[in-house]
Order: C-alpha cells, then sequence, then structure tokens
C-alpha cells in the first residue's frame, strides 16, 4: 500500500509539472522511477492514472519503495572448460586488442606478445603445485620501438618474470604475480574462451578476474587489472572476430579495448616460441 501510494503521488506530480524529470547526483535524467519508466496500472473515470508501478531498464532492480534504483551488479563470468594448457602454452600468443591498465600504459601497447613456458627448476614461495613462467614483451612508443622487458640474451630472464600458477580444480582459472611473491599476492587470470578446438588454440580471450565496473555496452575489469584478446598469429581480423564473440556473450564491455599495433613488428630480445607443431 505504501508502494502505491508513492507510485500515486508520482503520477499527479507528473501531470502537474510540464518538465518531470530532474538530474540525479550523477547528472542523468531521472523521473520517478529512477532507472525505469512509470507504467500505470490501473486507471478511473476521464482515464485518469490511479496507480501503477515503475519497469526497470538497463539491469535495474526495485528498492523497497518500487523504485528503479538498485544498481545491476557484473556477473561472473565462466571460462574455458577443459582448458588444454598444453595446447595453450605451444606457442606465443600476439595481443590484438586489450584494456590499458596501471601496469601497461598506452605508449607501451605497441607488438605485445606473451609466452608461457613450464619450467621444472621455477618455483614460488610456500607453493609446491604446476608453475608456468611468463614471458610478456613490448615495445615502446612505436612499432620496433625500444624492447619492454625484453631478454638480455638468449636463455636470460627479462627485467620482470611473472609465474602463473595453478591452484583451482578449472585450468582456466590461474594466478599471476612476478615469481618471487606468493600466491597471497598475485592476481587472477582466467581463460574466458579458446578455439577454435581444444586442441587447436589459434585465439584466446583472458580476463584478469571478475569484471567489475560497468559501461553502457556491459562489464569489465578495472583499470588494475586487464582484458586481452590473443591470436597465434601478428594478425587474424577472423580470430579477434572469435574473441569478441566470447566476450559478448558473457556480457563483458568492448568500448574499453584498443587496438595493438602488429604488422611489421620483429620482436628484437623477446622470446618467441614459433607457432608450429612437432
Amino acid at each position: 500500500m505504501f508502494k502505491n501510494a508513492l507510485l500515486l503521488s508520482a503520477a499527479v506530480a507528473s501531470v502537474a509539472s510540464a518538465s518531470p524529470f530532474r538530474p540525479n547526483a550523477h547528472g542523468r535524467s531521472l523521473f520517478v522511477c529512477g532507472n525505469g519508466e512509470f507504467k500505470c496500472t490501473h486507471r478511473g473515470w476521464w482515464n485518469v492514472c490511479l496507480w501503477g508501478e515503475c519497469a526497470c531498464t538497463d539491469g535495474y532492480t526495485k528498492d523497497f519503495a518500487g523504485r528503479c534504483t538498485v544498481e545491476p551488479t557484473c556477473p561472473t563470468p565462466s571460462t574455458q572448460p577443459d582448458l588444454n594448457v598444453d595446447e595453450f602454452i605451444r606457442a606465443t600468443w600476439y595481443s590484438q586488442k586489450q584494456q590499458i591498465n596501471t601496469f601497461q600504459q598506452p605508449q607501451q601497447l605497441y607488438c605485445v606478445a606473451a609466452t608461457y613456458e613450464v619450467e621444472p627448476d621455477r618455483k614460488v614461495p610456500f607453493f609446491d603445485g604446476k608453475v608456468i613462467t611468463a614471458f610478456n614483451y613490448a615495445n615502446e612508443g612505436k612499432v620496433n620501438g625500444a624492447p619492454v622487458n625484453g631478454r638480455p640474451s638468449e636463455g636470460e630472464d627479462p627485467e620482470i618474470t611473472l609465474c602463473a600458477r595453478s591452484v583451482n580444480e578449472e585450468a582456466s582459472k590461474l594466478l599471476v604475480a612476478p615469481c618471487f611473491l606468493p600466491n597471497v599476492l598475485a592476481g587472477d587470470y582466467w581463460v574466458l574462451g579458446a578455439g577454435p578446438s581444444p586442441d587447436n588454440y589459434e585465439w584466446a580471450v583472458v580476463s584478469a578476474g571478475k569484471p567489475t565496473e560497468k559501461f553502457a555496452d556491459g562489464c569489465t575489469t578495472d583499470e588494475n587489472s586487464g582484458l586481452w584478446i590473443f591470436t597465434r598469429k601478428q594478425t587474424d581480423p577472423e580470430g579477434v572476430k572469435a574473441a569478441l564473440a566470447v566476450l559478448k556473450a558473457k556480457g563483458y564491455a568492448t568500448s574499453q579495448l584498443v587496438d595493438i599495433p602488429q604488422d611489421g613488428c620483429t620482436y628484437d630480445t623477446a622470446f618467441i616460441k614459433p607457432n608450429v607443431r612437432a
């Protein structure tokens, strides 16, 4: 009854006012229903609205008064089922699109590549499970600019060496951090999808954990995390198309992705594993 009385008052107010919209704290237009539209459900004589209810939009739900003010939450996405880890680390990945984040600034988003290798002697503190070494590489300023995190010489570690740790029953959910840090300080590395088949990964989508930021086209990770579209080839429009379809199907925003130049890259001092099969 209280809810209906509020909505009835709102309906009367909307008739009395020539401009029923007002800005909320975020500068958006806010009607009596918040992020929704008032729908009259009962009319009386002369078609006067007696009461109604709010129809919520954009994933919003109703508060105790029936207004659409409860913001939607970002869903936890599913990841690649039964990830073939051996196939995933078989060859180097080339970033085609990714989000800008605090550890990969725009000037260092040229010729970005990631290579993964199982090294039996590689260890992380307080953990005796499987460890995969991650060698990340980029150029600064331009294609074939100054190498970022290249190897001083073949077989030597770059300045920053990351270790992926398998701590989950789901092979597609890993933790990643510099190898000297324990798991408690590592971040999520989730393989959302890879294809076209389990024995042949030519593209992959990786999210640094659960999306938490909302945009008009969906949710995505924040600036301290990351989101990447990888392909085995230096350029692969079809692979990118397949990866974007995975993101959209899982409700991810793709508007925050930027293109990564790969044409003409020589990957000087990078650790590159060719995309060939034994």
